[in-house]
């Protein structure tokens, strides 16, 4: 895993955690223009402290924003779900133009489509764990990022997670 496609919900978790930065230095990370526009266009708009932060991370890692790559396989799933949003549909699209990728999210009904149709995905708390586990960020580094991201995760998720790196199984 090398390449992460990121959705607005798991490009916010993340920068919420203070790790976005940690994983645009370790992974090639690739964001839909309509995702882009959701978190920082439309987040700049309604005044959202983090998408300034956001524009100012991404930026500064040089991120490329995609435009719309259009894939009839992604279309034809995108059809069996109502309320799909344009970023998550964006998203979609994107894997199938990058099927070498894995989809950084941590929306559940998108999650459930994901799971259903066998592609690959990583929510914020396993990429936490796999920065850990790589060494990116050491395990109390871990930990303290993992409180931030708490309020914004499943609680069993933060509890599995917090046993990991407190050296449990």
């Amino acid at each position: 895993m090398n390449k992460l496609i990121l959705d607005s919900d798991g490009l916010i978790k993340l920068n919420k955690a203070g790790i976005l930065d940690k994983l645009l230095s370790v992974f090639e990370c690739l964001i839909p223009k309509e995702v882009y526009e959701e978190t920082i266009i439309k987040g700049k708009e309604e005044l959202y402290e983090d998408a300034f932060e956001l524009e100012k991370i991404l930026k500064n890692r040089s991120v490329d924003v995609i435009e719309f790559a259009f894939s009839e396989d992604a279309n034809n799933i995108v059809k069996e779900i109502t309320g799909l949003g344009k970023g998550e549909t964006a998203v979609l699209h994107l894997f199938f133009r990058n099927k070498d990728a894995v989809i950084l999210s941590d929306d559940r009904r998108f999650i459930t489509l994901l799971e259903r149709h066998r592609i690959p995905f990583i929510t914020p708390g396993n990429v936490l764990l796999y920065l850990v586990e790589k060494g990116t960020i050491d395990p109390f580094e871990g930990l303290e990022k993992l409180e931030r991201l708490k309020p914004y995760i499943n609680n069993s998720v933060y509890e599995k997670i917090k046993l990991i790196l407190l050296g449990g199984k």
